[in-house]
């Protein structure tokens, strides 16, 4: 029988400083002092060249990390911004169309999506009905309401990821 190793010899594992960053590299960038500035500048349609040298030279934090990362970052908190917000919050015309854009091809899904649960939810009530008749339990029912079930959290994560509606935990 081998034998087992003995784990207090071992030596411990270090993480390597890319992994840590890329746990808190987004709480890094929200944690600067300029973020609320580096927030208002995107919304009104700076680069993230722009704000990366905002951030670095000017104001002298994110250092640590490259420019490229922090610009990576900054693309990133970008993307995070709901396209309802961006509409409501900037003053840029490019902005805002793009926003409006994606605003739009959102509800053309959204509504796509409702037509969908609509003939789930006729398919379960057709399986209901057939449940009822036979007086016994179908496993496709089961099945349908799952379905009716992904499509509405399919729905309702669309609807926050473009600001309609808060996301729940």
């Amino acid at each position: 029988m081998p034998k087992a190793k003995d784990s207090s010899k071992r030596r411990p594992r270090i993480r390597p400083k890319s992994r840590e960053l890329k746990k808190t590299g987004l709480a890094k960038l929200r944690n600067c002092r300029c973020f609320e500035e580096v927030d208002r500048r995107l919304r009104l349609g700076w680069s993230s060249m722009e704000l990366t040298k905002f951030v670095r030279d000017e104001n002298g934090e994110c250092t640590d990390i490259t420019e490229a990362y922090v610009r990576k970052l900054i693309d990133q908190h970008r993307l995070s911004i709901p396209p309802a917000d961006l509409s409501l919050t900037s003053t840029n015309a490019k902005v805002v169309k793009n926003a409006a854009q994606k605003m739009s091809n959102g509800l053309s899904e959204l509504a796509e999506l409702e037509k969908l649960y609509d003939i789930q939810k006729s398919r379960i009530d057709i399986s209901f009905t057939n449940e009822q008749g036979m007086q016994m339990l179908l496993p496709s029912t089961g099945r349908e309401v799952f379905y009716a079930m992904k499509i509405l959290k399919q729905s309702a994560d669309l609807k926050a990821s473009l600001g309609l509606t808060k996301k729940h935990l």
